[in-house]
């Protein structure tokens, strides 16, 4: 659950306040899952929600934008090398 839902630590000891945490961190990552469906992007869940944090006071158009266009990056990253 830490790895997927990035529960660091948990803000309150009580055992209601851990409960909270957790159900309102499923709710905002289901919301982020749907929101990468409904928009069918490849994008990960992280960059979507550095994006969402980003333009969180802009109209929605512009976060969809955002997902929509393409990645920037022209490097295929490291290629492992064949043995000889």
């Amino acid at each position: 659950m830490k790895q997927h839902l990035k529960i660091k630590h948990f803000y309150g000891t009580s055992k209601q306040a851990v409960h909270n945490q957790v159900w309102l961190t499923l709710i905002a990552f289901c919301l982020l899952m749907l929101a990468k469906l409904d928009a069918n992007v490849e994008h990960s869940l992280l960059q979507i929600q550095r994006w969402l944090k980003a333009l969180i006071w802009k109209p929605y158009a512009q976060w969809i934008g955002r997902m929509k266009r393409k990645p920037s990056r022209k490097s295929a990253g490291r290629k492992r090398l064949e043995p000889t």
